[in-house]
């Protein structure tokens, strides 16, 4: 058995322990603290949500404004030249031309490109439409 040479008594040498009201406070402030947390976690949350469908709503009202500009668009020069189509296109390496409205961007179905077409490019060319 191991004889202690150290002067303090066991009661000296133990911490006060806290008491109840003590430990209920601490338990308050630790509770409060959490629930902050969580409330300002799920704020942000929110947030988010309701920028993510502010953006799905742009975007979907976005080529909405698209579509109907080219469903009124005549795909037609305004210079006075009714007769010329604003309508252009690249012919592709599938040897496919790639056509589309240079007013309002709205691409055509593409086509077999021709011998024309291959030698000097693609000017304003009357697509097929779908």
């Amino acid at each position: 058995m191991a004889i202690s040479l150290d002067p303090t008594t066991s009661a000296e040498r133990t911490e006060r322990l806290p008491n109840t009201d003590e430990l209920t406070q601490l338990l308050r402030l630790l509770t409060a603290e959490r629930v902050e947390a969580l409330q300002k976690r799920e704020q942000e949350k929110q947030r988010t949500d309701e920028n993510r469908q502010a953006e799905l709503e742009a975007v979907l009202q976005a080529e909405a404004i698209r579509k109907a500009a080219q469903d009124a668009c005549n795909h037609m020069q305004d210079e006075g030249r009714a007769t010329t189509p604003a309508i252009g296109g690249q012919v592709f390496s599938d040897g496919m031309v790639h056509g589309f409205c240079l007013r309002c961007h709205k691409s055509f179905k593409p086509f077999p490109a021709s011998e024309e077409h291959r030698t000097n490019g693609v000017r304003f060319i009357r697509v097929p439409l779908e």
